[in-house]
């Protein structure tokens, strides 16, 4: 069906969907607002309302008083309701940096931000409602930067004076899992180098030695960075056959690399 946007049965079911229509009507790139994954209740619940929305280039009517004329992007929440998704939001500057992340709605991306309180004492601070996963990749991404400062060009004194704030946005949404390792180690260098990270997104577990491991979710998460107009992604490269494995569709027109360790992701951070 249509990228990610798939109601239950619709497929199946032998209703044609028809692609051109939603084009012509501006409707695709308005369904990721209201459906990020498939077989939800909400949508089996409105499932007859897409068979509408998504079904006949014509104005053939099914069972129910809609035709397909009748819905534009006006009123497509007369249908479905206010959407449950607002547009991803983009941060930028130094010490931010879009990751990846995988959640029961499907991919989604995430700015996460690191900055420099003050200079009283060195200290390191979470917030953003992380779960125990996700405070270890936290740690061991700052362990990881601060033993490496002088060989990334940070000034070797920058960490043992500063007390540093690690945020992850959206901090009423519980999140857990090691997958923003490599980002939050990319936000503290750019933090310490006070540069700004090019468009780029990545996801990516981080060790202790600066090991690049593989994490779940990838073909969600490459969704989500299309869907926030990012087509620069950094992936681990024992995730290289999960990304070879999602459609040609989705694939088309991202640039892709493929790390095994943190100095893989480095140059991909900063424009030259």
């Amino acid at each position: 069906c249509i990228g990610n946007v798939r109601p239950k049965g619709i497929c199946g079911s032998g209703l044609i969907i028809m692609v051109a229509t939603l084009f012509e009507l501006g409707i695709i790139n308005n369904l990721g607002k209201f459906e990020r994954t498939l077989d939800t209740p909400r949508i089996r619940e409105r499932a007859g309302v897409y068979e509408y929305v998504l079904a006949w280039r014509d104005e053939t009517q099914i069972d129910r008083d809609i035709t397909l004329s009748e819905i534009d992007i006006e009123n497509l929440t007369n249908y479905l309701g206010p959407p449950l998704f607002k547009d991803e939001r983009n941060l930028s500057g130094p010490g931010v940096v879009t990751g990846l992340a995988w959640t029961a709605m499907g991919g989604a991306t995430l700015s996460i931000e690191a900055v420099e309180t003050h200079a009283y004492n060195r200290g390191f601070k979470l917030t953003g409602q992380l779960g125990d996963v996700m405070k270890e990749s936290a740690e061991i991404a700052y362990t990881y930067i601060v033993s490496h400062a002088e060989s990334f060009g940070i000034e070797k004194d920058f960490f043992k004076e500063k007390f540093i704030h690690l945020h992850v946005p959206a901090g009423a949404t519980p999140k857990d899992g090691p997958s923003a390792g490599i980002t939050m180690a990319s936000a503290l260098l750019s933090l310490g180098l006070n540069k700004p990270v090019r468009r780029v997104a990545m996801t990516g577990e981080l060790t202790l030695t600066g090991e690049v491991f593989p994490v779940g979710g990838i073909q969600e998460k490459v969704i989500a960075a299309r869907r926030a107009g990012i087509r620069e992604l950094i992936l681990p490269k024992d995730n290289q056959g999960d990304f070879e494995q999602i459609p040609d569709h989705i694939r088309k027109g991202l640039k892709v690399h493929f790390a095994s360790s943190f100095d893989d992701v480095v140059p991909r951070l900063f424009r030259r």
